[in-house]
C-alpha cells in the first residue's frame, strides 16, 4: 500500500503546486471528451469538471482529506 500512498502524496503535491494548471488541463480534457461525444453529455461533463475543480481548490487550500 506504500506505493499508493506515495502516488497520492505526489499527486497532492502536484495539485498544491499547480492548481491552475491542473484545472486548465481538466477543462481541456472535458472539452475533448465533449467533442468526441458530439455534445451528447455536455451537462454531465461540465458537472464533473466543476466538481474536480472544487476538489482541486480544496486540495490547494490544504484540505486534502476530501475523498
Amino acid at each position: 500500500m506504500a506505493d499508493l500512498d506515495d502516488l497520492k502524496d505526489k499527486a497532492t503535491d502536484l495539485v498544491k503546486d499547480n492548481p491552475d494548471q491542473v484545472k486548465d488541463g481538466v477543462d481541456k480534457l472535458g472539452d475533448a471528451i465533449d467533442d468526441q461525444t458530439d455534445g451528447k453529455f455536455t451537462d454531465k461533463i461540465e458537472d464533473a469538471v466543476d466538481k474536480i475543480g472544487d476538489l482541486v481548490d480544496g486540495i490547494a487550500d490544504g484540505d486534502d482529506e476530501k475523498k
